[in-house]
């Protein structure tokens, strides 16, 4: 293909038109460096910097943890404004703890301490967050602190160490700074908030923000696609002309996931009732609902304020995917059942969630909601593989993930029935 003929493509331009979106983070090649990101979250969370919003954002945050410990943070003996917060805090043991929030009481000579590990496109090396817990031990040993430990992740990873409570960034940091926006919007720059967004837009592990451009590069002429992974050098004015898809073009191919995702896609991969949702490489989505369940799922979810699923049916088996580093051409992957965003007038998103687990327990997100497959069913306790290739993903999904996802089925499916029968019987059904 010539290089004219590229330049006149629609969705090669259409493509860089996409990737024009400017965000901060992503321009300063950060947006997946958890050192970076644990460094403006400090920044966030420090009511002493010079964002202008005080302890604002450090109150939300704390509020949203709060419901998701065992033990709540006595928000009201706090003397928020007085907090200090410690990056990268360095034990005797040789561990570096990613971020410290440290809050005096009003009453008394005692500290709140909030320790985080943050985590944002990598799993919890073997052991770390017991080092963690041993380095915290020792360092405030002696002193007279009410200790909070927060395993903060993008993909709600189970913490090994049972004192530390896993978190997402979706739970707990997204909603503190889309309250920020809504509240404090009219004493902000609009510099910063464009950053704030950013930001927003950077966490959120849910978001597919890459999915347009997936969508384009997947129905684009592949010997286009071709010209510009082989390119040598002497395409330059298309380069030039279109930086954004030029560059995402030269990596796409080479992501070891893409070939997953096409694979998933394909029509005749799955039997009825299985249907795959709306993927990306990232995420694999595959549903499993019966028909009357579906239809209950799009009436309630299908005018929610995000929009995640083509189908609106928003429950999935989600498999999450992640390209390891120990090679390029190696996945991890890790599965659980997923709840997307409700209608705002849907106001039993608690119960429902609750039902599914069959069982009660803590707060809900509003936005997304993991359920472990454990709390389905005991017996199947965590699910996924490590450092597999694509023809083995893709053997490890025809077989492990079909198998999960049939053994479930009957289970989740009766669950559904159950609270839609419910909602009917008390004169509210969606």
């Amino acid at each position: 293909m010539t290089e004219n003929e590229i330049a006149l493509n629609l969705e090669f331009a259409r493509l860089d038109d996409v990737l024009r979106n400017f965000n901060i983070f992503e321009a300063l090649g950060v947006q997946k460096t958890e050192i970076k990101h644990s460094a403006f979250l400090g920044f966030l969370l420090d009511p002493n910097q010079t964002h202008g919003f005080g302890s604002k954002f450090l109150t939300e945050f704390l509020r949203l943890c709060s419901t998701k410990l065992n033990n709540s943070i006595p928000l009201l003996d706090l003397n928020i404004p007085l907090a200090t917060v410690v990056l990268e805090r360095k034990f005797r043991n040789k561990k570096s703890l990613d971020l410290i929030v440290e809050i005096p009481h009003i009453s008394d000579k005692r500290r709140c301490v909030i320790a985080v590990e943050n985590k944002i496109d990598s799993s919890e090396s073997d052991s770390q967050l017991k080092n963690y817990s041993v380095g915290l031990e020792d360092f405030y040993a002696g002193c007279d602190v009410d200790l909070r430990k927060i395993f903060l992740t993008a993909h709600e990873d189970q913490p090994s160490d049972e004192s530390w409570t896993g978190m997402t960034h979706s739970e707990v940091v997204l909603p503190a700074v889309e309250s920020l926006l809504q509240n404090s919007e009219d004493t902000l720059s609009d510099y910063f908030i464009q950053v704030m967004k950013d930001y927003a837009t950077t966490i959120n592990q849910a978001s597919d923000s890459n999915k347009a451009a997936d969508d384009l590069v997947a129905s684009m002429d592949r010997k286009l696609v071709a010209a510009v992974q082989n390119d040598k050098g002497n395409l330059t004015r298309v380069s030039t002309l279109f930086p954004r898809a030029w560059m995402y073009l030269k990596t796409y191919e080479s992501d070891p996931r893409v070939a997953v995702l096409r694979w998933f896609e394909s029509s005749d991969v799955f039997a009825d009732p299985l249907v795959v949702e709306s993927s990306t490489r990232n995420y694999l989505r595959l549903s499993f609902l019966n028909a009357s369940n579906r239809k209950g799922l799009v009436a309630i979810c299908n005018v929610a304020t995000r929009v995640w699923l083509a189908s609106s049916a928003n429950l999935v088996l989600e498999l999450v995917l992640t390209r390891s580093a120990v090679g390029d051409d190696l996945m991890d992957g890790r599965l659980k059942l997923v709840l997307g965003p409700t209608n705002s007038d849907f106001h039993n998103r608690q119960e429902l969630f609750d039902c599914l687990r069959n069982k009660l327990g803590s707060n809900v997100s509003e936005h997304w909601a993991s359920i472990k497959l454990s709390d389905l069913k005991p017996s199947l306790g965590k699910r996924g593989f490590s450092l597999l290739q694509a023809a083995q993903v893709q053997e490890w999904v025809k077989t492990e993930l079909v198998n999960i996802t049939n053994e479930i089925r009957p289970m989740v499916n009766e669950r559904l029935e159950r609270f839609f029968a419910t909602k009917e019987s008390l004169g509210s059904a969606p």
